[in-house]
């Protein structure tokens, strides 16, 4: 056999090079290079295109006024009130839309307000336009008002003990005037069966004093409720404030006036 030289140069074998996706990057450096700049670019038009907001849009608020007036035809509904308390809700600040429905014995006003709008001063403004509208036919019901407003939960409240219900009605209400006293906009009740007061009036009172029992009705509901009483801050820091005079017990109606001095 032939001497084999130990000065002969070596030549060194390379593996294969692969045929999958790694390989072609490895024979191919630009594909890589293509391939990352495409991924980067398609991140950032992503990005733009992504709705990002740092305080989100809400639904718009909605509020619907509707009044029953059972037996009135479309036409009396249109005349006597869709139309005179829509004329009086347009006086309302930050309402951005009005719509309106007459149909036989029912009025249905829809309000859209302006984004950003408070919803407890516009329902407190909505109220006082409706509780001025004198020519309400004696036969329609109240005038009902509700927002469609979105509420967050923070915190639910059990209260229970071993005393009578009414002890416990009294303690939630105090509850309730606190929490609204400090900036709660809402507060439901659950499980607490409704409760009605009994106000007699002697007929011989309402002769002398020239009043009827609807006039009555329509003073307490204007007396016993909440009102704003202003805004306080700026910006972020804006508080709402409310005079709290909705009644809750006997002894709270038994001292509303139903006659001005001046009368």
């Amino acid at each position: 056999m032939p001497e084999q030289n130990a000065n002969a140069p070596t030549v060194p074998v390379l593996p294969q090079q692969g045929r999958g996706l790694i390989g072609l990057f490895a024979q191919h450096k630009v594909a890589a290079n293509m391939l990352m700049a495409m991924m980067i670019l398609s991140g950032i038009v992503a990005l733009k295109l992504l709705n990002i907001q740092f305080f989100p849009s809400a639904d718009p608020t909605i509020v619907t006024v509707t009044t029953v007036w059972g037996g009135a035809s479309t036409e009396d509904i249109e005349s006597a009130l869709t139309t005179p308390l829509e004329q009086r809700l347009r006086n309302v600040e930050d309402i951005k839309q009005i719509t309106s429905t007459s149909v036989s014995g029912l009025s249905a006003i829809t309000l859209e307000l302006d984004s950003g709008a408070d919803l407890l001063l516009s329902m407190d403004r909505i109220q006082r336009e409706v509780d001025g509208f004198s020519n309400m036919p004696q036969d329609a019901e109240d005038t009902v008002i509700k927002s469609g407003g979105h509420f967050e939960t923070v915190a639910r409240l059990l209260l229970s003990g071993d005393v009578a219900l009414g002890e416990l009605r009294s303690l939630a209400y105090r509850f309730e005037e606190g929490l609204l006293a400090r900036g709660i906009d809402r507060i439901e009740f659950a499980g607490l069966p409704s409760e009605d007061i009994l106000i007699t009036l002697e007929p011989d009172q309402l002769r002398e004093l020239g009043l009827s029992l609807n006039q009555v009705a329509e003073r307490i509901r204007k007396v016993s409720q909440d009102q704003p009483a202003g805004l306080v801050g700026k910006d972020d820091g804006t508080r709402e404030l409310r005079s709290l005079g909705k009644r809750r017990d006997p002894a709270a109606f038994a001292n509303i006036p139903v006659v001005s001095h001046h009368q």
